[in-house]
C-alpha cells in the first residue's frame, strides 16, 4: 500500500512580514528623502537662467554697431570744425546724425537686416540709449537754428533803444550757447553708448 504521508519537502506557507517601525520613524525617513530631492530641484532652477542667457547671440549686430560708432564720431569731429568750414561741417554733421538715427533704429526696432538678430534685451538697451541721444540732438539742433534766425532777425530791426538791443543779443546768445553745449554732451553720450553696444556688451548684463 502506498505511503500517503505528505512529503517532507513540501513548501511551507510563506511567513507574513510586518513593519514594526513607528509612525514617527516613518515620518523622519520621508523627511530625509525630501531633503535629498531639494538640492536636485535647486540645481535645475539655478541652471535655467544660464541656459536662457546662452540662447542670445553675443556677436549679433556688431557690424552695424561699428558703423554707428564711426558715423557718430565723424559727426562730432566735424561739428568742432564749424568755425573753419561752417557750411560743410553743418551738412556733414546733419547727414551723420540722420545715418546714426537710422542705424540705431534698425537695431532697436529689429527691422530690415536686424530682424534675425537674437540680441539680449539688456544689450539692445544700449542701442536704444544711443537712439534717444541722437533724437534729442536732432530736436535741439532745430531749436538752435530757430534761435539763431530769430536772433539774426532781431538784430536787423532798427531800434532807438540800444540797451534793449544789447539785452536781446545777450539773451539769444546765451540760449544758443546752452543748446550747443547740450548737443555736444549728447553727442559724446551717444558715442559712449554705441561703443558699449559694440564692444562692451557685458556691461550691466549677463550676456
Amino acid at each position: 500500500m502506498p505511503d500517503t504521508t505528505p512529503s517532507d519537502t513540501a513548501a511551507a506557507p510563506a511567513a507574513n512580514i510586518y513593519d514594526h517601525s513607528t509612525p514617527a520613524e516613518n515620518e523622519a525617513s520621508n523627511d530625509i528623502e525630501a531633503q535629498k530631492a531639494v538640492p536636485a530641484a535647486v540645481s535645475v532652477v539655478a541652471a535655467a537662467p544660464v541656459a536662457a542667457s546662452s540662447q542670445y547671440d553675443n556677436d549679433a549686430g556688431k557690424g552695424i554697431g561699428i558703423a554707428m560708432f564711426i558715423v557718430i564720431l565723424i559727426g562730432l569731429i566735424v561739428g568742432w570744425l564749424y568755425l573753419l568750414v561752417p557750411v560743410f561741417s553743418t551738412w556733414v554733421r546733419f547727414i551723420c546724425l540722420m545715418v546714426g538715427i537710422v542705424l540705431s533704429s534698425i537695431i532697436t526696432c529689429g527691422c530690415c537686416c536686424a530682424n534675425s538678430y537674437n540680441l539680449n534685451p539688456k544689450v539692445k538697451r544700449w542701442a536704444l540709449a544711443t537712439l534717444l541721444c541722437l533724437i534729442l540732438q536732432w530736436v535741439l539742433a532745430i531749436v538752435a537754428v530757430i534761435i539763431f534766425y530769430v536772433s539774426y532777425a532781431a538784430t536787423q530791426e532798427v531800434t532807438q533803444d540800444d540797451e534793449v538791443t544789447i539785452v536781446a543779443d545777450v539773451t539769444f546768445s546765451g540760449a544758443y550757447t546752452a543748446v550747443v553745449v547740450v548737443v555736444q554732451i549728447l553727442s559724446i553720450l551717444a558715442i559712449i553708448f554705441a561703443g558699449i553696444f559694440t564692444w562692451g556688451r557685458n556691461c550691466g548684463c549677463n550676456a
